[in-house]
């Protein structure tokens, strides 16, 4: 018994260790500016700064069928005018070069809530057990305007998208990018943000490359 025991606990951490990836601020951009602390990059453009950083390579952990990797983004305006933050603005290019779109935050709840996503509400995801919809549905009565999280449920993950739409001069905003893309399998990509005003053709664009080595 002790020798499967010990068999057991050495594939736990072989695969723990081959699951383990580390991501690296590769910046391109002159000027940007890395934070070791939480690996982001930083970049300054006419008043528009962005930082970017690798938040989680696997949300939702690696029982979903769907992979997902989320970028935690800070974007500051100070161009004096208003700019425009739409999907459309993030691209991730991975190790071939291939071009990825955002996931809107009500597919990616889809994606970790299959049984419940049409009717939860994107703020909240991250149920790991098959609920009852009539049950839940008894359960929000008891609250007010939110889903009930009871006690015997797990711990429910917050959803915190990039608020998008014109972010007005002397504002920011922070919050997150989805990204339908397998992280382990990839040894670099690179976030891309093309951000226009509200008003006139000037764009404001942004380079981030991260290596990812295992």
């Amino acid at each position: 018994m002790n020798r499967a025991f010990t068999l057991v606990i050495f594939l736990v951490l072989f695969l723990c260790g081959c699951s383990s990836i580390a991501i690296i601020p590769a910046p391109s951009t002159p000027g940007a500016v890395v934070n070791p602390s939480d690996r982001s990059i930083k970049i300054a453009n006419n008043g528009l700064t962005v930082s970017a950083r690798v938040q989680d390579t696997a949300v939702g952990g690696y029982e979903i069928d769907t992979p997902l990797a989320s970028f935690y983004l800070t974007i500051s305006n100070k161009t004096g005018q208003a700019v425009q933050l739409d999907l459309d603005s993030f691209l991730l290019t991975n190790s071939m070069g291939e071009p990825l779109r955002p996931i809107s935050p009500d597919n990616v709840n889809a994606i970790l809530n299959p049984q419940i996503g049409l009717f939860l509400p994107y703020p909240f995801v991250g149920y790991y057990d098959v609920i009852d919809l009539e049950q839940h549905r008894a359960a929000t009565a008891m609250a007010s305007d939110f889903p009930y999280v009871g006690s015997g449920l797990p711990a429910v993950d917050i959803l915190s998208p990039l608020p998008l739409g014109p972010l007005p001069a002397g504002e920011f905003v922070t919050g997150m990018l989805y990204f339908g893309i397998e992280m382990y399998d990839e040894s670099a990509v690179e976030l891309r943000a093309d951000i226009n005003p509200s008003k006139g053709r000037q764009t404001f664009s942004y380079r981030f490359p991260f290596t990812i080595e295992k």
